[in-house]
């Protein structure tokens, strides 16, 4: 597994979403949503898959953190 690979997966599972969230909080409307897609392969790996498993479980930790400090406030 190359370092780069890894690397890359989080840039687009976990960074780009926060930042993305972070772009948004102050257009999105009262009871707007945000949507993450994540996987059960976070909590069932397979041989070979560690930097997907890792991306999406970051994703999955993102989303449910980002869930917690966001809830009612407003825009959300």
């Amino acid at each position: 597994m190359k370092i780069e690979i890894v690397m890359t997966n989080g840039k687009v599972a976990v960074t780009a979403p926060f930042y993305l969230t972070k772009l948004l909080i102050p257009v999105l409307s009262d009871g707007a949503c945000i949507i993450n897609i994540s996987s059960s392969r976070d909590r069932m790996s397979q041989p070979q898959t560690e930097s997907y498993t890792a991306a999406k479980g970051g994703i999955a930790a993102l989303t449910h953190a980002l869930a917690i400090s966001l809830a009612g406030k407003a825009g959300m």
